[in-house]
């Protein structure tokens, strides 16, 4: 028999799937034998597969030490008895090398990171390390695997999100699905910008996995917000070929054959941005996928796209999450692109306080 407290990380979910992590191995089938049998018991008492389990429940698992080891559970800290161990490869998984992550805010719900250059958001065929699982090697519990919330391409840096417990990766994860969190980015592209104003962008989008690039047409580009109803973007999509994507773009500042963007990201996708702005003509500095020529890495000794993630506005988040809405997290741009940005403009930190939402709420996170 042993024992085990849900960690507050770990609450909200029901009971057969949270023993469906703890014992890994063990067939559905045979859990639910355990409850039927009452061989599982949770703050004393027999639980229903579905009941809703919150931190502090104390679960009792009425099986021996050799039949939890066959069916996947790890062996528990003799000294902590609800904190399961980290298996020794999980600590070891992070390279030497792996860069420091900056945190621009935490609490015990969530954390938001400054992630570097060349850092991958989730692994791919390279099995490079990544903040996925240093999500999940730094946020986890013993049946939660944390992860990142959003995703940036490897060369973009800034606001990156993890939750440190379920029901705040639920919410969260529902609030980027349905557009309740606004996204700012910082572009300078090459090119002096000929627009005054605000500018809707409106493409249809398309990525050849072959070569992990993105295709966009125009479909509208004005200072009038467009009609972003799903049916009428559909209408848009009929005869072209991909789906539509949207960014309103602002300009900043234009010096030196460059322009600084504030654009804000609606929807998501994977190189939209560095896409669009490079259809209408203004490449984002340092992107050689996107860009008309690599000038720019000599001017700015960059090694990557000067795209930015650098502010988040939170809305949309129901209790007991709401406290942070019309909060607005900021990340530093980083160093690279702080010194090209002086290279076109004499007021860089004027221009960067200036980059914001036009409803920002007094309440700000930096």
């Amino acid at each position: 028999m042993f024992s085990y407290t849900v960690l507050p990380q770990e609450g909200g979910r029901r009971t057969v799937r949270f023993l469906e992590k703890m014992l890994p191995e063990a067939p559905s089938g045979l859990l639910y034998r355990f409850l039927r049998t009452k061989k599982i018991r949770v703050n004393g008492n027999h639980p229903r597969p579905d009941q809703i389990l919150e931190a502090g429940d104390r679960i009792d698992v009425y099986i021996s030490d050799e039949q939890a080891a066959e069916l996947g559970y790890r062996t528990l800290d003799p000294s902590i008895e609800s904190v399961r161990k980290d298996t020794p490869e999980q600590l070891l998984r992070k390279p030497a090398d792996f860069p420091h992550i900056p945190i621009v805010y935490e609490d015990g719900n969530f954390v938001l990171w400054n992630k570097p250059a060349g850092v991958l958001c989730q692994s791919d065929r390279s099995g490079a390390y990544s903040l996925s699982e240093y999500a999940a090697d730094t946020l986890s519990a013993a049946t939660y695997k944390a992860g990142v919330i959003n995703r940036l391409d490897r060369g973009t840096t800034g606001l990156v999100l993890a939750a440190r417990s379920l029901s705040c990766a639920q919410a969260l994860s529902e609030m980027f699905r349905s557009h309740g969190c606004r996204k700012l980015y910082l572009a300078l592209s090459e090119g002096e910008c000929s627009w005054t104003g605000e500018m809707w962008l409106v493409h249809t989008f398309r990525k050849d996995s072959r070569t992990n690039t993105a295709h966009v047409e125009r479909l509208y580009t004005g200072p009038e917000q467009p009609d972003l109803s799903k049916r009428n973007l559909k209408m848009q999509k009929a005869g072209i070929g991909g789906r539509p994507v949207v960014c309103r773009a602002r300009v900043l500042c234009i010096g030196a054959g460059h322009t600084l963007f504030a654009l804000e990201l609606i929807g998501g996708q994977s190189h939209q941005l560095r896409a669009q702005i490079a259809a209408e003509g203004y490449p984002v500095a340092g992107d050689r996928k996107y860009g008309q020529n690599r000038k720019t890495d000599r001017v700015f000794v960059v090694s990557h796209p000067l795209l930015h993630a650098y502010k988040l506005l939170f809305n949309g988040l129901d209790e007991p999450f709401a406290g942070y809405n019309e909060h607005v997290y900021t990340a530093q741009p980083p160093d690279d692109m702080m010194k090209a940005l002086r290279a076109v403009s004499s007021s860089p930190d004027a221009v960067l306080q200036d980059a914001g939402f036009g409803e920002e709420s007094r309440y700000q996170t930096q």
